[in-house]
């Protein structure tokens, strides 16, 4: 960016050695190269791997997402002899923060939280992308996200035939005589996906995050179920696959939802819910 003397290098050698002529051509341009100078800084200052302060919360209002997170977070601040919210993973309470409530992310989180917030707004609907989001977030090598979309849709159901190998034993639908086959609730539609956490754990302020769903994209209507591994560093219990992501007895852990990791009741979900040996819920990335 220009300075006030590259201007002084262009003054004519006629005029270059007065004093007084010099010291008012700098005095004039010096106001306009400080502000060009502030203009290009600008750049810099609010370049979302460099921003910090106030600087990232500006960033964060053309994103579309606060640093502030006023959301119930139970179980998050330090406890000693706890593997979740010990040293190097608890977050240390301070004079007014109550245990319910996280009101400010540090920078290096709140960064992480807008790089994966920008690809959700930019998000083309693929599970690829969707995994992109998540790992713009969770950026620890060690653990080990996937995208599973278990959507599927069938109208109607294959009512049962006889002598017909998609429709016979084992496969039709069974309905009384008299149903109505036009009606809805013969019809099955089920729009789901699962975001699983296999390896490390995350610590717990990014279980909290995932928790209150502030990473990633959610299309309409479809129900997103979380899966984290229960052991850290282990994968997830299911069947129909061996891998660093999901193995079957001896090997794989019970699969939970983040609120059940940092103190919040949930429900466990079920070695079913995993089952990728059914071809609708094939779509594991990168694995098959």
């Amino acid at each position: 960016m220009a300075e006030t003397s590259d201007y002084l290098a262009l003054i004519p050698p006629l005029h270059a050695g007065q004093p007084n002529f010099v010291a008012t051509v700098g005095f004039s341009v010096d106001p306009l190269a400080r502000i060009q100078s502030a203009l290009f800084a600008l750049i810099d200052d609010f370049d979302l791997d460099d921003a910090i302060g106030v600087q990232l919360d500006a960033v964060g209002v053309r994103v579309g997402l606060s640093r502030l997170v006023p959301y119930a977070l139970q179980g998050l601040f330090f406890s000693w002899g706890d593997p979740i919210r010990g040293w190097g993973a608890g977050v240390w309470k301070g004079r007014y923060d109550v245990g319910t409530s996280l009101y400010s992310l540090d920078d290096d989180t709140y960064r992480r939280l807008l790089f994966a917030k920008i690809l959700a707004n930019t998000w083309d609907g693929t599970v690829e992308g969707e995994e992109g989001i998540y790992n713009a977030y969770f950026t620890d090598q060690a653990t080990l996200v996937f995208v599973s979309d278990d959507s599927y849709s069938a109208q109607p159901k294959e009512f049962f035939t006889w002598g017909d190998p998609n429709r016979g034993w084992g496969r039709g639908t069974w309905v009384p005589a008299d149903a109505n086959l036009n009606d809805p609730s013969l019809s099955s539609v089920d729009m789901k996906m699962t975001v699983g956490f296999a390896g490390k754990i995350p610590q717990v302020i990014d279980l909290a995050i995932l928790n209150e769903g502030l990473v990633g994209a959610k299309p309409e209507g479809v129900t997103v179920d979380i899966a984290v591994t229960s052991v850290d560093g282990a994968p997830l219990f299911g069947f129909g696959m061996d891998n660093e992501f999901i193995t079957g007895w001896g090997g794989g852990a019970w699969a939970v939802k983040p609120a059940d990791l940092i103190g919040q009741s949930a429900q466990l979900i079920v070695p079913g819910t995993l089952d990728f040996s059914l071809a609708e819920n094939s779509g594991l990335l990168g694995l098959l």
